[in-house]
């Protein structure tokens, strides 16, 4: 069972698919403690993300990965803890663009993130996953066990496949959103009504989120 939808049919508030496939489940299935976004790079995934948590007034814990610029020019990539403030290297450009990763950073910051996040947080923030934490097992241990809590994630995908990405898309008690660029805008509404039913399912309230941007994509 797959409870992924595109931006096609998002819409679906019983998240099946009227497309064919893209989107499928079934009666039985609990309603999704977990929610992500998927898609390519600059079609606003973060923005999305980010907007919907300021405006919902809960105390997000977790981590996000945001770019880092001097001069003008991008330096690097650095993984924040949204509560503590705490942040690490995830990569670095030099001068030719060449990068260089640091992979101790899911340690140093992603674990605790999401540790602190399980134990004081409203909902959790997984702002991205992707590849260069597949040899990182503490790391992997802490995400499975913040998809399995009955805290709600809300997180970014990277648009690629893994087994640890294809994992997360397979479980019956996660969403997985579609965000295509240029769509953000059509999009919005059905994500933010995930939103509301990812609390309602953990038994918060639901909220009315508005549209402020607050992060670049």
């Amino acid at each position: 069972m797959l409870n992924r939808i595109d931006s096609s049919q998002a819409g679906n508030s019983d998240g099946r698919s009227t497309h064919g496939g893209w989107c499928e489940a079934t009666s039985e299935a609990r309603t999704p403690v977990n929610l992500f976004l998927q898609g390519p790079r600059g079609a606003g995934k973060t923005t999305l993300l980010f907007d919907t948590l300021a405006s919902s007034g809960l105390r997000a814990g977790g981590f996000a990965v945001r770019r880092v610029y001097a001069a003008g020019r991008s330096v690097g990539m650095e993984m924040v803890d949204l509560a503590a403030g705490t942040r690490d290297w995830l990569m670095t450009f030099d001068g030719s663009g060449r990068r260089q990763v640091n992979v101790a950073c899911f340690r140093t910051v992603g674990v605790p993130a999401i540790r602190r996040a399980l134990a004081e947080a409203d909902i959790a923030v997984l702002d991205e996953l992707g590849r260069f934490e597949l040899d990182v097992p503490e790391f992997i241990e802490a995400v499975t066990d913040a998809l399995d809590a009955p805290v709600p994630v809300v997180g970014v995908l990277k648009d690629e496949s893994n087994w640890f990405l294809d994992g997360i898309r397979k479980r019956p008690d996660t969403w997985v959103i579609r965000l295509e660029e240029g769509t953000r805008e059509t999009v919005a509404p059905s994500y933010r009504q995930y939103f509301s039913r990812l609390l309602w399912a953990v038994g918060l309230p639901r909220v009315t989120v508005g549209q402020n941007t607050r992060m670049e994509a």
